[in-house]
């Protein structure tokens, strides 16, 4: 898995959204994927099979 850090990202936005991640009892990592899949899935874009397993 990869790690994503966002600078500058709005206070506000994040707040807000830590905030719906507690109402839905779930994590901020997990809202944040569901929106960003939801968005893709709307956009077209076509979901890939990843293999999770190391290589090595």
């Amino acid at each position: 898995m990869t790690a994503l850090f966002i600078r500058d990202f709005p206070e506000d936005l994040h707040h807000k959204a830590k905030i719906q991640a507690a109402l839905e009892r779930t994590t901020l990592k997990d809202l944040v994927s569901k929106a960003l899949r939801e968005y893709l899935r709307k956009a077209g874009v076509p979901e890939m099979e990843v293999d999770q397993r190391k290589e090595g």
